[in-house]
């Protein structure tokens, strides 16, 4: 799985991927889909809806799987990416690989900068360090030898990191999901094995971030609190709950929670104990809605819009 994890990369990287060739052992591309970048506008920030450049400059070393310095000093946190592997204590095989992958791919590299519109807002968290969207750009205009690359985008498709969405860093939500659904049908990285949990198996979870999908039972509304149950009894049964301030975004999308029972979704954050196994949302891009074959039931938005893959509910 490795191997197929650094074929596929070679393929949208530079041409000798230095640092992830593995000795006498044959490239695994054949039958293999080609990884494409993010889907580029006129201009760059076409691609990065509701966020803003920020800046430019040249990555001077990668420090952890989320985070970077640049040669101007600044230190990046990379928005968006949960790695299940990196722990206090020790930093798994594809954390090391996604290493590994950031410093082929941006080592001495220029990238854009896009991060929350509001300076005061989703931009630096409590270690100083900015929290951003990196785009890998080629600044030679007279060759195409390295295609632009979303670098969160990247490591999503390789199936390194899983996408976690947060209230001050929501953007690029469906963007995200969409590569992270690519790594999944392809079985790639960490997706070689199951990650997605069904309601049932969420309290063996507890204290840990997971993504949970299944059908909601019932929604429910109590001290202005919304509950939606996967269970016939809210006491022990997996359970999402809004608050008021999310319930409000989802009114001003024409959504109705209420009406969701019946529903299929997948829902991710960090599960706790209350009332059985629970998660409670600080942001509505972290809700998918799913068709009848447990796939994201929409993909599409309109222009310039940022928001999960809600299907219309009437």
């Amino acid at each position: 799985m490795m191997r197929k994890i650094i074929a596929l990369f070679c393929m949208l990287s530079t041409p000798l991927c230095f640092g992830l060739t593995l000795s006498n052992q044959p490239a695994i591309a054949q039958g293999v889909r080609n990884l494409t970048p993010p889907p580029l506008g006129k201009n760059t920030e076409n691609s990065f809806p509701g966020l803003i450049k920020t800046g430019s400059a040249a990555v001077r070393k990668i420090i952890t799987p989320d985070t970077l310095e640049l040669d101007n000093g600044r230190i990046i946190k990379l928005a968006g990416l949960y790695f299940p592997d990196e722990t206090p204590q020790e930093t798994g095989p594809y954390a090391l690989l996604a290493i590994k992958v950031l410093k082929d791919m941006l080592t001495g590299k220029t990238v854009e900068i896009y991060q929350t519109p509001k300076k005061d807002w989703g931009r630096e968290n409590r270690m100083g360090h900015q929290i951003a969207h990196l785009l890998r750009v080629n600044k030679n205009k007279t060759t195409d030898a390295e295609k632009p690359l979303w670098v969160q985008g990247t490591l999503l498709e390789l199936g390194l990191a899983i996408a976690e969405t947060t209230q001050r860093n929501p953007q690029m939500a469906t963007q995200m999901y969409q590569r992270e659904e690519k790594a999944k049908d392809e079985k790639i990285g960490l997706w070689e094995n199951p990650l997605i949990l069904s309601p049932e198996d969420a309290q063996k979870h507890i204290g840990s971030f997971q993504i949970v999908q299944g059908r909601i039972e019932s929604v429910s509304l109590n001290k202005n609190i919304l509950y939606i149950n996967f269970g016939k009894n809210w006491r022990d049964d997996f359970t999402v709950s809004l608050g008021p301030a999310l319930q409000r975004q989802l009114g001003e999308r024409g959504l109705n929670p209420l009406q969701w029972g019946g529903e299929s979704i997948r829902v991710r954050g960090w599960l706790e104990e209350y009332n059985g196994p629970h998660i409670k949302l600080d942001n509505i891009e972290a809700i998918e809605f799913l068709d009848k074959n447990g796939k994201p039931a929409s993909t599409a938005l309109p222009e310039g819009q940022n928001a999960p893959m809600f299907k219309h509910i009437q």
